[in-house]
């Protein structure tokens, strides 16, 4: 089933992003339909070319092969946690037990202007509250990331399938839905947008440089500043969702820009819808009444998006930050007592990932975005309520056997 973009996490908002899926090609094939069918030909050959530039064809591999993947993929990790942290029923319940009597507000959102876009908002708020302890928390023209390789793959001249496998990496994921086109003019306007796009990024880049959100006392800037930068935070959570759902959705506002040819920073962020810009901004507006984030300055070390020794097995898997050796996973959900058991795998996931200590995390713990509220656990106190059968450095021993049985046959299916 389709998803509109940015509806990643459903209507509670929990969100989705990297996380644990764990990208497995077992056995060099696939079981669709219920016929084993090598991937090698359904996805990789039709992806480089070898079908004679049949995006048809490409196509309906990519929708037969890739929500197969994600299903079988998604059961590696979760039979680890079952077999040695089996009670995160009993971490969802201490969970609950922390949660604030004060319901998290849900957004105001017009009644015309279509579903909430949860995934989008999810990220905003992750990556604008990151920014208030990490000036390189957003994205820019200088590093690698989602957002950038949206970009270039919005800039990239045309080119035929029979190209495909000359292209870096970080574009391939985009390539099959946004080439090739036979209209130039429709070539040129998505070429226009990437380079406003661009031109974006460079402009949040300064915006940060001079506003400094890390250094001010004051979680929120000044009002102008601050819808600037919610808004292009915004605008990288479209290009991002292109990044990790591999298609330019029909219809969404990213597309919607492509089709008109939107050529300057100006008319991009002036598509953002006001509703969003107003939500990322009450949530960060709940956060600095609560205090507890602009606390969190002062606590220690701040490593923005961690990634772990065990991150190349599950797709690039990343953390949203680390404090003073606290793991923290920023929530934007409007239920967070219908937190599901998945949300709590995926933060014993991350700790698990650390295989090598590089981070000595020392605690892991739920920031509820509209709430203001950090839900966390010290280490012993996680692995107790979680069940654990074994100690710290046994359990990621075990999941480093458990994902390198599969892992030298993993694969990104951004890198295919």
């Amino acid at each position: 089933m389709s998803r509109r973009p940015g509806a990643e996490g459903g209507e509670d908002g929990f969100g989705g992003g990297a996380g644990l899926a764990v990208g497995a090609a077992a056995e060099l094939g696939l079981l669709v339909d219920g016929r084993f069918e090598p991937v090698g030909f359904l996805l990789l050959r039709l992806r480089v070319g070898k079908c004679g530039g049949d995006a048809v064809m490409v196509g309906e591999c990519e929708r037969r092969c890739l929500p197969t993947l994600s299903v079988r993929v998604r059961e590696l990790t979760p039979a680890l946690l079952r077999q040695h942290l089996p009670d995160v029923a009993a971490l969802r319940k201490d969970f609950r037990r922390q949660l604030p009597a004060t319901p998290a507000p849900r957004p105001s959102w017009p009644a015309d202007a279509g579903a909430v876009p949860w995934g989008t908002l999810g990220h905003a708020i992750d990556t604008r509250l990151r920014l208030a302890l990490d000036p390189d928390a957003a994205p820019s023209v200088t590093r690698p990331s989602p957002t950038r390789s949206t970009i270039e793959s919005l800039l990239v001249d045309d080119l035929p399938f029979s190209d495909y496998d000359t292209l870096p990496i970080g574009l391939r994921g985009q390539m099959v839905t946004m080439l090739p086109e036979t209209d130039p003019a429709s070539s040129a306007r998505r070429r226009a947008v990437g380079a406003a796009c661009a031109a974006t990024l460079t402009e949040l880049t300064e915006l940060i440089a001079a506003a400094a959100p890390h250094q001010q006392p004051d979680l929120v800037l000044e009002p102008d500043v601050e819808d600037q930068l919610c808004r292009t935070l915004l605008l990288c959570g479209w290009l991002e969702e292109v990044y990790r759902t591999k298609r330019l959705w029909p219809g969404s506002v990213l597309e919607r820009l492509i089709a008109t040819g939107a050529s300057s920073s100006e008319r991009l962020l002036a598509a953002v819808p006001a509703a969003a810009v107003a939500d990322v901004i009450a949530m960060l507006t709940c956060c600095a009444r609560a205090g507890t984030w602009q606390q969190l300055r002062t606590a220690g070390t701040v490593v923005s998006g961690p990634t772990f020794a065990g991150s190349r097995s599950v797709r690039g898997a990343d953390a949203d930050v680390i404090v003073g050796g606290t793991l923290i996973d920023i929530k934007a959900t409007v239920s967070p007592e219908r937190a599901k058991p998945e949300m709590f795998g995926q933060l014993l996931g991350y700790v698990l990932l650390d295989s090598d200590d590089q981070y000595a995390i020392t605690g892991a713990g739920i920031f509820l975005a509209r709430q203001g509220t950090l839900v966390s656990w010290t280490l012993s106190e996680l692995l107790a309520l979680a069940g654990a059968t074994l100690a710290i450095a046994a359990l990621r021993a075990r999941c480093a056997e458990h994902l390198t049985g599969a892992g030298d046959r993993l694969w990104r299916v951004s890198d295919v």
